[in-house]
């Protein structure tokens, strides 16, 4: 019954484990470098932000295929080059308040690459989401974290399992892992059963939204169950301070908002 986990420094820090969900985009331009610094001064140790590959091959921090929504461009991330994808700045009803914009150059709210955010925040941990179904991306990404000393600093992730589980190099470096869709769904069917045959994996996080399809999935029950595994159990994405104070009553592991600042001071109040 029991998983095969695979621990690393990214686990050593006291719990909870508080995440700036792609920065602190309740305040700053989502997965940007000001954002993970906002994020950061807030108070968390822990940011998640999502990663594609440009046409030339660089990985790059976004969190949509497309970049209508923050950039008001109707390409894709894969269509451009990183010379491109530079040349872009957020529409202007995504900045901050002029007073505010002061501080930054406008160059800043650009899509960083996965590199630079490496290079900007080297105290930083990483939870990563590759959302580019693409084993080059993954491969480019581990070299840079292992060019970075980081893989004890790290937790990778994907809706695409066959990206990280039974990836020989993430686990032949012992970089940890969330479980992916199709694993994360194999666990709550195999919850609802008896669980009479064994629950294969070496992921070492299960991260859950409260609410999917229907299902409650964040409950007492299944945080036991995950527990007893030896997983972490990380839920997203939380932005309301009455629903930090219970997750953190039920002992989650971590939990994901898009406002940190909140999320700390919820913490900080529980």
């Amino acid at each position: 019954m029991e998983a095969v986990i695979n621990k690393s420094q990214f686990f050593d820090l006291p719990k909870p484990r508080l995440f700036g969900h792609r920065g602190n985009p309740s305040r700053v331009v989502e997965n940007t470098l000001p954002s993970f610094e906002s994020a950061l001064a807030c108070g968390v140790r822990y940011l998640e932000m999502d990663l594609w590959l440009t046409r030339d091959g660089v990985p790059v921090i976004h969190h949509d295929q497309y970049l209508s929504r923050i950039f008001g461009s109707d390409a894709k991330i894969s269509d451009l080059s990183l010379e491109e994808l530079k040349q872009l700045t957020p529409k202007e009803s995504m900045l901050p308040a002029s007073e505010n914009l002061s501080i930054f150059n406008l160059h800043d709210f650009s899509v960083p690459t996965f590199e630079q955010v490496l290079r900007h925040f080297p105290q930083a941990m990483f939870n990563l989401d590759f959302k580019l179904d693409s084993f080059d991306l993954v491969e480019r990404s581990l070299d840079l974290i292992l060019e970075y000393n980081l893989q004890e600093r790290v937790l990778v992730a994907s809706e695409h399992d066959h990206l990280v589980d039974g990836n020989s190099r993430v686990l032949d470096k012992n970089i940890p892992f969330a479980l992916g869709y199709r694993k994360t769904r194999e666990f709550f069917d195999w919850i609802s059963g008896n669980m009479e045959d064994s629950f294969d994996t070496s992921g070492s996080a299960l991260q859950i939204p409260e609410f999917y399809d229907g299902h409650r999935l964040m409950s007492a029950d299944n945080l036991k169950i995950a527990h007893d595994m030896g997983f972490e159990v990380h839920v997203w994405t939380v932005n309301d301070r009455e629903k930090v104070r219970e997750f953190l009553e039920m002992r989650v592991d971590g939990i994901m908002s898009d406002d940190p600042e909140m999320l700390v001071q919820g913490a900080n109040s529980a």
